[in-house]
């Protein structure tokens, strides 16, 4: 994934002359969402070292906790 990263701002970058406004709001776009993925990876290491002294969560209240979450996330983007 980083390198793939990487490879595609390389590619923007090269572009900003004849595309200064479609690379800045690609460049934009990306980094706002790998802000957000590491932002997901550090709560989903925060619930991985909690899995160590807690039992599994029953099926129903983790389909409960997806749709509380679904719901919560699109409220936050409509906001941005």
């Amino acid at each position: 994934m980083d390198a793939t990263f990487k490879r595609i701002m390389e590619q923007l970058e090269r572009k900003k002359d004849t595309h200064p406004h479609l690379v800045k709001l690609w460049k934009s776009y990306i980094m706002i969402k790998k802000e957000r993925f590491l932002q997901y990876c550090l709560s989903c290491d925060a619930a991985i070292e909690k899995m160590n002294n807690r039992v599994d969560i029953d099926p129903h209240a983790a389909l409960t906790l997806t749709c509380l979450m679904s719901h919560y996330t699109t409220d936050l983007n409509r906001k941005m």
